[in-house]
């Protein structure tokens, strides 16, 4: 489905499908980040028109090795990855919560391999 995708990409700009130029997938890469909002189907495609193009001429390096790809990659990473939410560190007091939450009272107290004082 990727290389289909790239396929028709280049069908309808006039490209060359086999052997691919790295300038024409790094433009096809930007597109594809801004239609799709992501950048899994950008990993995808690369991935796929790399093996097709391996396929075809093992003797060459793959143009989507191409450092100008490489770097297109790596921005449309960036551009689409979700920030870090980092959340407050577990104090005693939250566990302690937790514990009465869900194990109460008695059953600590019950148990004789352990001591919880809450």
């Amino acid at each position: 489905m990727a290389f289909k995708r790239f396929r028709s990409f280049c069908e309808e700009n006039g490209l060359q499908i086999l052997p691919s130029k790295a300038e024409d997938i790094a433009v096809y890469f930007v597109k594809l980040s801004e239609e799709t909002k992501g950048a899994a189907a950008v990993l995808q495609a690369r991935s796929a028109i790399r093996h097709y193009n391996i396929m075809k001429f093992s003797n060459k390096v793959s143009p989507t090795d191409d450092p100008q790809v490489g770097m297109i990659v790596d921005s449309v990473e960036r551009l689409w990855r979700k920030p870090v939410s980092k959340k407050l560190p577990t104090t005693v007091d939250i566990v302690k919560k937790i514990v009465r939450k869900f194990l109460g009272k008695d059953y600590l107290r019950s148990k004789g391999n352990f001591v919880i004082s809450i």
